[in-house]
């Protein structure tokens, strides 16, 4: 093949460069649809700002095919329920999972601190059940404990011209031992009356020292599904049952010195059916709100509820098209230099 026909196959495959380039570069970006949202924690006590205050937030649920919320990404293997029907099992399955999030190491999907005007911003893209959580921290002689939240996030809330949200976190504040504080965990069981054979003859649990596990007991009825310890000092504790039965969901209730791991029986655990699920996203991706003792609380708008069916947009994956045009053009241009240098190669040869 001479240089003429060379110079035609390295022309036609410079323009095929040049078509792929202008059909990407003018093509509408898989991003420029993207709306944006904001949730904005506004932390106050008293009317004062509270700064210096670590948040966390977790995509913690979508909606499936029939329009409910299951959990999803880190949390999907748990067996929490959010078929909820009043505000307080709305917040017993947020302090569960926010226990699971502080046992577990759960990584959150951005975590922040409060600026001076107590304050902290988190950017939302994609609609969903979003959980949020507060580190707690102490005073002089009181422990102030932030209750974890839900916010619902909705495709419509992210298409309107309002896609922001404020919220006011909730407190508990607790005293803090001056003296050895006895703590007890005991297991609940509910729903099951029928069906006892389906309780398990035992179950282990761990207990957690500040993040750290601590101890595995076993709760039965020989000890009245009851353990307790004592510890001084100001530590945060944790409990987590081990290995729960697929027939049981589980809440974790923390009144601050006395755990209950709540398991109630759904027979429906075990003949899930696919359309139950959601769409299986991978991202991401503590303590109980102390009701029990608690001697003071403040805030307001903790979240918002789950309820309503929204038609939502199928999740984006975060892939990244931007690369693509150009590895598509530098692959032909690899092509044209090889079939250029072949030519060439071939005239030497050929003039030998």
């Amino acid at each position: 093949m001479g240089k003429r026909s060379c110079r035609n196959v390295t022309a036609f495959i410079g323009a095929v460069c040049m078509l792929i380039l202008s059909i990407f570069q003018f093509a509408p970006s898989v991003y420029a649809d993207t709306k944006i949202g904001t949730v904005t924690m506004n932390c106050q006590f008293n009317g004062n700002p509270v700064s210096d205050i670590s948040w966390s937030i977790y995509r913690a649920a979508e909606k499936n095919s029939n329009g409910s919320y299951v959990l999803t990404g880190d949390f999907a293997g748990y067996n929490v329920s959010l078929d909820v029907l009043t505000d307080s099992e709305f917040q017993d399955a947020a302090d569960t999972l926010e226990n699971y999030s502080k046992t577990d190491k759960i990584p959150p999907m951005n975590s922040a601190v409060t600026d001076k005007n107590g304050k902290v911003s988190f950017k939302i893209s994609r609609p969903g059940l979003y959980l949020i959580t507060g580190e707690s921290w102490s005073g002089k002689d009181k422990r102030f404990i932030p209750s974890a939240m839900f916010i619902e996030i909705t495709s419509e809330k992210l298409d309107s011209n309002d896609s922001n949200i404020t919220v006011y976190p909730k407190y508990v504040i607790k005293d803090i031992p001056t003296k050895n504080q006895k703590y007890s965990v005991s297991k609940k069981w509910t729903g099951d009356e029928e069906v006892l054979d389906k309780r398990p003859d035992f179950v282990k649990a761990e207990i957690y020292k500040d993040g750290v596990l601590l101890n595995t007991i076993t709760l039965n009825e020989s000890n009245n599904w009851t353990y307790s310890w004592t510890s001084e000092g100001n530590h945060q504790w944790l409990v987590k049952e081990v290995d729960i039965d697929e027939f049981y969901n589980v809440v974790y209730k923390n009144s601050g010195y006395d755990f209950v791991i709540e398991n109630h029986y759904d027979s429906s655990n075990g003949v899930k059916d696919d359309n139950e699920y959601g769409y299986g996203d991978s991202d991401n991706n503590g303590e109980g709100n102390g009701e029990g003792d608690a001697d003071e609380s403040n805030g307001g708008n903790g979240g918002s509820s789950i309820n309503g069916n929204e038609n939502e947009k199928l999740p984006q994956t975060g892939q990244l098209w931007w690369p693509v045009p150009l590895l598509i053009a530098s692959g032909f241009i690899f092509i044209a230099v090889g079939i250029r240098m072949n030519f060439e190669k071939e005239d030497k040869n050929e003039k030998k």
